[in-house]
């Protein structure tokens, strides 16, 4: 797994790249963790951009799915973006679309989370 994290306008942005498997899965909720609570927003928001995962595991589901809960508490908001049809169909199995935010494209989700939405 690769990871990239920067910030626009206050949001984090981080993406993913590769395979994120077994242990992967504590260092992404360790790194998405860190990226909410470095926020200098009161109200934390995370983008999460999954076009180039190849695959991932339930221990990927489970860091974006906490990472989601950490930003709600926060009173922040997660957004996740993009993803291969093999990635899409791993997160209809699991009941995930119901629960996160999903966006095809990074403009759409900075939209939706900037300071004025």
């Amino acid at each position: 797994m690769q990871l990239a994290v920067r910030r626009h306008h206050g949001i984090a942005v981080v993406a993913l790249r590769g395979e994120v498997l077994g242990e992967d899965g504590l260092k992404l909720r360790s790194a998405l963790e860190h990226a909410i609570d470095g926020s200098e927003r009161e109200t934390p928001s995370l983008i999460v951009v999954i076009n180039e995962v190849r695959r991932m595991d339930s221990s990927a589901l489970g860091a974006l799915v906490y990472a989601q809960s950490h930003a709600r508490t926060r009173g922040g908001r997660m957004a996740v973006v993009g993803g291969t049809s093999d990635i899409a169909r791993l997160l209809e199995l699991s009941q995930l679309t119901a629960v996160l935010e999903r966006f095809p494209d990074l403009q759409s989700a900075l939209a939706s989370l900037e300071p004025s939405n």
